[in-house]
């Protein structure tokens, strides 16, 4: 057994924010929250390079439905109802876009 120390790398994880256990919603729509989450906090990274960021400072992502459908494990469908759920249980706005095909 191998047990975690002060020197041991941490890779591959991501940020579950806390507010997350205070909200009325599954846990597929916290998993597809988290997805994004992480999304944006790369694309946060990137702004200041001036990518992922609009005229005034706002941070986007691009993730096509299918491609977070991949990563999570979920079909389009769930992936496409557990958005709207959390726009409604959230508030923040997740403008989706038209992807072409």
């Amino acid at each position: 057994m191998e047990y975690m120390t002060a020197d041991t790398k941490v890779n591959g994880y991501m940020v579950y924010p806390r507010f997350l256990s205070a909200i009325d919603v599954s846990p597929t729509e916290k998993i597809v929250y988290v997805y994004l989450f992480n999304r944006a906090r790369s694309s946060q990274r990137a702004s200041k390079s001036g990518k992922f960021a609009d005229q005034i400072g706002r941070v986007y992502i691009v993730y096509p439905i299918k491609d977070l459908a991949a990563d999570t494990g979920f079909t389009e469908r769930w992936v496409k109802k557990s958005l709207k759920e959390l726009e409604e249980a959230t508030g923040v706005h997740l403008n989706l876009l038209a992807q072409p095909g």
